[in-house]
């Protein structure tokens, strides 16, 4: 069964002036007077609008584009991922703004400054040059701009430029909440031929599971589980590989000729390779079409990645290009026009980029070189890559060891140890080993709303042992 459309009235929560945005606590649900829709905001001429992946920022994105577009606004939506050089953000402008009527609005949509191909802080600085073009020709004429980002790329000096352009009282920074009950009542209570709604709410009840189910995303992954007839998991991770399954087995088309008997686990090993080479090339837009039609510096084409095996429990099967564009016609993908596709969603192409690192590099070491740039001699993990990091984490215990011990907080800013007790009990362990190591707490105040991620049954018996040991060491 196809899921519908939920029609939420998203809210979204002011964030405080000069103060690094921080990840909401996923079971706190924003009052109406603290939080507002995008109706009440839409009037602020410069918005900055932040959340974690799968929150549906995209989506709300979309629906105000085409809501400027109907009320006779000239709009131009721009995916920031396909800006590669200093002129492609400024050539798209210039244009839109050759189309303008006299006197009408002109409202710029840039969504996913994460998604950056190349630096965030070189396409911030070619994003702040092309609004010093936009105002620069607005001649009386009311100029918007919104801006998506997740939290963990967004930064303060960012915020700070956009007022110095736009005006300090012209700019705000918003994040968009987290789905409430209400929410998911009403979108359990809108799903045909679904009778079972007291058992769905039973299971999205569990507290500890309650987070994952507060993003669009894994909701709606929740619903592809429950509707296959398969037993709901407990930890985010199982959930995306058991609805990505879900997905890659609804065809768009089973009649095609490319339809096949490709098993369920072998459909997952082959989507896991073709989004490592699209995150490890940066090129997200797939072309199935003949070779010789694709743009090379931005998409990726199946040919490139067709070829050789892959093995599944000791068997091998070889990947070729029916088998690739099986995977590309099925619901993990978004066709945007002739023999072109990308990912319906960019987490499901880091949490199968990480699922197949983890299955087929050798060793963790080898992980964090391929995900790591180099400066100064240093080795650091790229922004880009950290959720890749994280999800192969999640599957390769050597790897977690690896990041918690050296870069706790990047495990703290995934999702992708929702619901798992024993990395979230490691990850805790590890925080407070690194405040004995720098004898402070100086990463506090960047932490502290992410903090409820560390959550689980047992925190409470592992705090007290901690603190038993912190205090009266003499007694252990």
């Amino acid at each position: 069964m196809n899921l519908p459309d939920f029609e939420w009235q998203r809210r979204w929560l002011k964030q405080v002036e000069g103060a690094k945005s921080e990840e909401p606590n996923p079971l706190a649900e924003a009052s109406a007077n603290q939080s507002s829709t995008f109706a009440d905001i839409a009037s602020i001429p410069c918005l900055v609008l932040l959340g974690s992946p799968g929150i549906g920022k995209s989506h709300e994105l979309a629906i105000a584009y085409e809501n400027a577009l109907a009320t006779g606004n000239h709009a131009l939506l721009v995916a920031l991922r396909t800006v590669r050089g200093p002129n492609d953000l400024q050539a798209a402008v210039t244009k839109s703004l050759q189309e303008l009527a006299p006197d009408q609005a002109f409202a710029l949509f840039l969504d996913g400054l994460d998604e950056a191909a190349v630096p965030v802080a070189v396409l911030f600085e070619w994003l702040v040059n092309t609004l010093r073009t936009l105002l620069a020709a607005r001649r009386g004429r009311s100029i918007f701009v919104r801006l998506t980002s997740r939290n963990a790329v967004w930064q303060t000096s960012f915020e700070n430029d956009l007022r110095s352009l736009c005006g300090q009282e012209n700019v705000a920074t918003y994040e968009l909440c987290p789905l409430t009950a209400e929410d998911l009542q009403a979108a359990l209570t809108a799903l045909p031929n679904v009778t079972n709604v007291p058992e769905l709410a039973q299971q999205l009840g569990d507290t500890y599971s309650a987070a994952l189910f507060r993003l669009p995303i894994t909701f709606r992954m929740f619903l592809d589980i429950f509707i296959s007839g398969d037993e709901i998991p407990r930890r985010r991770i199982e959930i995306y590989r058991r609805a990505l399954i879900v997905l890659l087995d609804r065809e768009r088309d089973r009649s095609s000729a490319n339809a096949g008997t490709l098993a369920s686990e072998e459909r997952l090993l082959i989507a896991a390779r073709l989004a490592a080479c699209a995150i490890l090339s940066n090129r997200h837009t797939i072309w199935t079409g003949v070779y010789s039609g694709a743009a090379p510096d931005t998409v990726l084409a199946i040919q490139e990645i067709a070829g050789g095996e892959e093995q599944y429990l000791g068997a091998s099967f070889r990947v070729t290009e029916n088998e690739l564009k099986q995977v590309v016609e099925s619901g993990i993908f978004i066709r945007l026009g002739n023999n072109l596709y990308t990912w319906a969603h960019l987490s499901f192409a880091e949490f199968l980029a990480g699922y197949y690192l983890a299955s087929k590099a050798e060793g963790a070491q080898r992980i964090v070189e391929i995900l790591s740039t180099r400066t100064d001699d240093a080795q650091r993990l790229a922004p880009q890559m950290r959720e890749v990091a994280a999800w192969s984490a999640a599957l390769l215990p050597e790897l977690f060891d690896t990041i918690v011990k050296a870069e706790p907080i990047l495990l703290l800013n995934s999702d992708a140890f929702a619901g798992d007790e024993r990395a979230t009990r490691a990850l805790v362990d590890a925080m407070f080993a690194q405040l004995e190591r720098d004898e402070g707490i100086g990463w506090y105040s960047d932490v502290a709303e992410r903090l409820a991620r560390l959550a689980h049954p047992g925190l409470a018996e592992q705090l007290r042992a901690i603190i038993s040991n912190h205090c009266c060491p003499a007694r252990n």
